[in-house]
């Protein structure tokens, strides 16, 4: 699992990507012998947000949060 956090975050820091959808459901845990649900907590505890591949909806959701969308000034102006 700590190496596919690794890979993962390399892959993210290098590529500039700040959201992950991951295909997780069981195909990782077939072929790699891992979840990654530890993993996609931990990054999104570090902002990075990160969902299970049927949930990209979600992840844009989180990405919005983190990046102030909830912010008054931001929301007064979407309401207009």
């Amino acid at each position: 699992m700590a190496k596919l956090g690794a890979v993962v975050d390399d892959w993210m820091k290098n590529s500039n990507v700040q959201i992950s959808a991951v295909q997780c459901w069981t195909s990782l845990e077939e072929n790699l012998g891992v979840v990654p649900c530890t993993v996609m907590s931990m990054m999104s505890d570090s902002l990075l947000s990160s969902a299970c591949e049927v949930d990209v909806c979600g992840v844009m959701g989180m990405q919005r949060v983190t990046t102030g969308i909830g912010d008054t000034e931001r929301a007064a102006r979407l309401e207009q």
